[in-house]
Protein backbone atom coordinates (compact mmCIF):
# COMPACT_ATOMS: atom_id res chain seq x y z
CA UNK A 1 0.00 0.00 0.00
CA UNK A 2 0.50 3.58 -0.57
CA UNK A 3 2.11 5.29 1.82
CA UNK A 4 1.28 9.50 2.59
CA UNK A 5 3.57 11.31 5.17
CA UNK A 6 2.73 14.57 5.74
CA UNK A 7 4.90 16.98 7.25
CA UNK A 8 4.76 20.56 8.83
CA UNK A 9 7.68 22.83 9.25
CA UNK A 10 7.63 25.27 11.65
CA UNK A 11 6.71 28.38 11.94
CA UNK A 12 7.52 31.46 14.33
CA UNK A 13 6.78 35.47 14.92
CA UNK A 14 8.95 38.08 15.64
CA UNK A 15 9.02 41.82 16.13
CA UNK A 16 12.09 43.77 14.83
CA UNK A 17 14.66 44.13 17.37
CA UNK A 18 17.69 44.24 15.40
CA UNK A 19 18.79 41.26 16.97
CA UNK A 20 19.01 37.53 14.69
CA UNK A 21 15.65 35.74 15.11
CA UNK A 22 15.40 31.53 14.21
CA UNK A 23 13.16 29.00 13.54
CA UNK A 24 14.07 25.74 12.97
CA UNK A 25 12.90 21.77 12.96
CA UNK A 26 9.23 20.01 11.82
CA UNK A 27 6.33 18.26 12.87
CA UNK A 28 5.54 14.71 11.23
CA UNK A 29 1.42 15.89 11.02
CA UNK A 30 0.20 12.68 9.55
CA UNK A 31 0.80 8.94 8.36
CA UNK A 32 -1.66 7.58 5.84
CA UNK A 33 -0.58 3.97 7.24
CA UNK A 34 -0.62 3.08 10.98
CA UNK A 35 2.16 0.34 10.25
CA UNK A 36 4.80 2.97 8.98
CA UNK A 37 6.56 4.53 11.70
CA UNK A 38 8.10 8.03 12.16
CA UNK A 39 11.53 6.31 12.58
CA UNK A 40 11.38 5.02 9.00
CA UNK A 41 11.73 8.50 7.69
CA UNK A 42 15.43 9.46 6.92
CA UNK A 43 16.14 13.60 6.76
CA UNK A 44 19.29 15.31 4.83
CA UNK A 45 19.37 18.83 4.81
CA UNK A 46 18.73 21.66 6.66
CA UNK A 47 15.08 22.69 8.36
CA UNK A 48 15.63 26.32 9.76
CA UNK A 49 15.07 29.67 8.70
CA UNK A 50 16.72 33.08 10.09
CA UNK A 51 17.01 36.79 9.76
CA UNK A 52 17.21 40.07 11.06
CA UNK A 53 15.68 42.75 9.22
CA UNK A 54 11.64 42.66 9.07
CA UNK A 55 10.25 39.94 6.64
CA UNK A 56 9.79 36.67 5.71
CA UNK A 57 12.21 34.17 5.87
CA UNK A 58 11.54 30.05 4.57
CA UNK A 59 13.37 27.43 5.44
CA UNK A 60 12.71 26.35 1.53
CA UNK A 61 11.95 22.28 3.41
CA UNK A 62 10.59 20.26 0.08
CA UNK A 63 9.89 16.87 -0.10
CA UNK A 64 13.81 15.61 -1.51
CA UNK A 65 14.76 16.00 1.79
CA UNK A 66 12.91 13.39 2.78
CA UNK A 67 12.72 9.76 2.61
CA UNK A 68 12.07 6.42 2.92
CA UNK A 69 14.49 4.20 5.00
CA UNK A 70 11.91 0.90 5.68
CA UNK A 71 12.49 -1.58 2.74
CA UNK A 72 8.93 -3.17 3.79
CA UNK A 73 7.53 -0.18 1.96
CA UNK A 74 7.95 0.45 -1.27
CA UNK A 75 5.67 3.36 -2.19
CA UNK A 76 6.35 6.46 0.48
CA UNK A 77 5.09 9.71 -0.73
CA UNK A 78 5.60 12.82 1.25
CA UNK A 79 3.81 16.00 1.40
CA UNK A 80 5.58 19.44 3.00
CA UNK A 81 4.27 22.42 4.01
CA UNK A 82 7.40 24.64 4.64
CA UNK A 83 8.81 26.53 7.67
CA UNK A 84 8.89 30.29 7.89
CA UNK A 85 9.83 32.91 9.91
CA UNK A 86 8.10 36.51 9.66
CA UNK A 87 9.73 39.32 11.59
CA UNK A 88 7.38 42.20 11.53
CA UNK A 89 8.15 45.32 11.36
CA UNK A 90 8.01 47.86 14.56
CA UNK A 91 6.08 50.55 15.19
CA UNK A 92 7.35 54.04 15.30
CA UNK A 93 4.93 55.42 17.34
CA UNK A 94 5.80 52.43 20.02
CA UNK A 95 6.76 55.86 22.75
CA UNK A 96 7.86 53.14 25.39
CA UNK A 97 10.67 52.00 22.86
CA UNK A 98 11.02 55.15 19.55
CA UNK A 99 11.99 58.67 21.04
CA UNK A 100 11.07 61.55 18.73
CA UNK A 101 12.55 64.37 19.95
CA UNK A 102 11.32 67.89 18.75
CA UNK A 103 12.84 69.61 16.73
CA UNK A 104 14.41 73.08 17.59
CA UNK A 105 11.86 76.24 16.95
CA UNK A 106 13.38 78.72 14.61
CA UNK A 107 12.50 82.40 14.37
CA UNK A 108 10.75 83.59 11.20
CA UNK A 109 13.52 85.31 7.86
CA UNK A 110 11.01 84.48 5.21
CA UNK A 111 12.63 81.25 4.10
CA UNK A 112 11.78 78.07 4.48
CA UNK A 113 12.51 76.17 7.68
CA UNK A 114 12.25 72.35 7.76
CA UNK A 115 14.22 71.75 10.92
CA UNK A 116 14.58 67.93 11.57
CA UNK A 117 13.43 65.66 14.72
CA UNK A 118 15.78 62.94 15.95
CA UNK A 119 14.53 59.47 15.96
CA UNK A 120 15.74 56.77 18.37
CA UNK A 121 15.17 53.48 18.85
CA UNK A 122 15.64 52.71 22.87
CA UNK A 123 15.60 48.94 22.53
CA UNK A 124 18.46 48.54 20.11
CA UNK A 125 20.30 51.67 21.45
CA UNK A 126 20.44 53.39 18.35
CA UNK A 127 20.14 56.76 16.49
CA UNK A 128 17.12 56.07 13.22
CA UNK A 129 17.91 57.22 9.71
CA UNK A 130 15.65 59.17 7.57
CA UNK A 131 14.91 57.70 4.26
CA UNK A 132 16.28 53.97 5.95
CA UNK A 133 13.93 54.13 8.82
CA UNK A 134 11.37 56.70 8.04
CA UNK A 135 10.52 59.63 6.32
CA UNK A 136 9.23 62.74 7.31
CA UNK A 137 6.42 65.29 5.75
CA UNK A 138 5.95 68.68 7.01
CA UNK A 139 2.58 70.97 7.41
CA UNK A 140 1.89 73.32 4.52
CA UNK A 141 3.11 76.57 6.25
CA UNK A 142 7.06 76.54 6.63
CA UNK A 143 7.94 80.19 5.98
CA UNK A 144 5.57 81.72 8.03
CA UNK A 145 5.66 82.07 12.30
CA UNK A 146 3.13 79.95 13.76
CA UNK A 147 3.27 76.28 14.60
CA UNK A 148 4.78 73.35 12.20
CA UNK A 149 3.60 69.86 12.34
CA UNK A 150 6.19 67.31 11.29
CA UNK A 151 4.82 63.74 10.60
CA UNK A 152 7.52 60.96 10.92
CA UNK A 153 6.45 57.60 9.25
CA UNK A 154 8.41 54.41 9.40
CA UNK A 155 9.91 52.29 6.67
CA UNK A 156 11.99 49.31 5.99
CA UNK A 157 11.67 47.77 9.46
CA UNK A 158 9.74 49.96 10.95
CA UNK A 159 6.08 51.09 10.42
CA UNK A 160 3.36 53.77 11.44
CA UNK A 161 3.83 56.88 12.24
CA UNK A 162 4.34 59.95 14.96
CA UNK A 163 3.84 63.49 14.72
CA UNK A 164 5.75 66.23 16.76
CA UNK A 165 5.50 70.22 16.31
CA UNK A 166 7.86 73.20 16.77
CA UNK A 167 7.21 76.78 16.12
CA UNK A 168 8.35 79.63 14.09
CA UNK A 169 8.64 82.10 15.98
CA UNK A 170 8.11 85.96 14.81
CA UNK A 171 10.69 88.36 14.32
CA UNK A 172 11.19 91.31 16.46
CA UNK A 173 11.49 94.58 13.99
CA UNK A 174 12.22 97.84 15.61
CA UNK A 175 10.85 100.80 13.90
CA UNK A 176 13.13 104.39 13.93
CA UNK A 177 11.89 106.66 12.50
CA UNK A 178 14.59 109.23 10.93
CA UNK A 179 14.39 112.92 12.07
CA UNK A 180 15.00 115.71 9.67
CA UNK A 181 13.94 119.21 8.98
CA UNK A 182 12.89 120.97 6.36
CA UNK A 183 12.70 125.03 5.98
CA UNK A 184 8.76 125.64 5.06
Amino acid sequence: NEVVVTIKGNKDTATYDGNSHSVEGFVITDISNKLYKAEYIGFKGYARAEGTEAGTYQMNLSETQFSNTNSNFKKVTFVVEDGSLIINRKSIDDQNRITVTKPSDSKYNGEEHKNKPTVADTKTNRTLVEGTDYELSYSEDVINAGTVTVTVKGIGNYEGSFEVTYEITKRNVTLTSGSASKVY
